[in-house]
């Protein structure tokens, strides 16, 4: 089964298919909410979601995958989503635990690495919606993540390749104190303007002049002469994005000039029940595809490693 086909049901189940837009921006696994805050500076009205806030925004919950695939639904034509979903599953520190070394879906003997693959799947489903609705998206994660790999994901954005940018930022540049490079993919055409942004060489001098500045990682050799890695404690304060990055971005959407804040907003692109999303797309299956939302199918209140809470019967679709 498609993903329009799947998603339909959640629409018409929460009384959503006659409602219009709302917003203007949705920021997915926002923590600092720098991107919507920043956008709101620029008279947006941006929504910003993260489990951190509230346990419901968890997408790997029922209520949380209706939470996002709503708050798409309810974005305006030319509107935003950014998702910046967790990446320490991904990266290139943390590939050897999570066996994403040996298969981008990694030793799925694990809850977490389970989760993870499954929370990629769901978000696809968003991106999905968004394409069909006509509303922008963006995936941020570090450059050195193998997430782009997964499947599901991959299969959507070989599909819609025609469609999208890609832009390689330096968060360095923006103040951040330590080098970290991000890649962002989607088919906001602002992405062209922050594409490229690097570190000048005195920029570099003088972070590495810097004392204090954040030493993300621990690099050392084995008795055998083996490289080994891991992370500090310096590395989770470089997940919230500098200021600057956040301000940069919302003025590239605003001069983009495809999402006018001082004009109504539009509603969304209709979608159709006929819609085969899932034709084209090799190799992903119907049980895959069941897999990936067997809580909701199931009628289980949450995936295995989401959030713990009270949440409502979800719906089966």
């Amino acid at each position: 089964m498609g993903y329009i086909k799947r998603i339909i049901p959640i629409i018409l189940a929460l009384g959503l298919w006659g409602t219009g837009p709302d917003k203007h921006v949705v920021e997915e696994f926002a923590g600092d909410a720098q991107i919507a805050g920043n956008l709101r500076q620029m008279g947006y009205v941006a929504l910003a979601l993260d489990s951190r806030y509230e346990k419901v925004h968890d997408v790997l919950t029922a209520k949380g995958f209706y939470v996002l695939i709503a708050s798409v639904w309810t974005t305006c034509l030319g509107g935003l989503l950014w998702l910046a979903p967790p990446c320490s599953s991904w990266v290139w520190m943390s590939r050897s635990s999570t066996g994403r070394h040996l298969h981008v879906l990694g030793d799925r003997a694990y809850a977490n690495v389970r989760a993870q693959n499954a929370l990629v799947a769901r978000i696809t489903y968003a991106v999905v919606l968004c394409i069909k609705r006509g509303v922008h998206w963006i995936i941020e994660q570090p450059s050195s993540s193998v997430m782009w790999d997964h499947p599901r994901l991959q299969a959507v954005l070989g599909k819609y390749k025609n469609m999208t940018y890609t832009a390689t930022v330096e968060l360095g540049t923006y103040n951040l104190e330590a080098r970290k490079e991000l890649r962002l993919v989607g088919t906001s055409p602002h992405l062209r303007a922050l594409d490229g942004t690097k570190m000048t060489a005195e920029q570099r001098m003088y972070m590495n002049m810097d004392e204090d500045r954040k030493r993300t990682a621990k690099h050392w050799k084995t008795a055998d002469g083996r490289p080994m890695s891991r992370a500090t404690e310096d590395l989770k304060p470089t997940q919230s994005y500098p200021l600057g990055f956040g301000a940069a971005n919302a003025v590239a959407f605003y001069d983009e000039g495809i999402c006018d804040p001082t004009q109504p907003m539009q509603p969304g692109l209709r979608i159709s029940s006929d819609d085969d999303e899932s034709a084209g797309i090799e190799d992903l299956t119907a049980s895959d595809d069941d897999e990936y939302l067997k809580d909701l199918l199931n009628g289980i209140d949450m995936w295995e490693g989401a959030s713990e809470g009270e949440f409502a019967v979800p719906l089966l679709v």
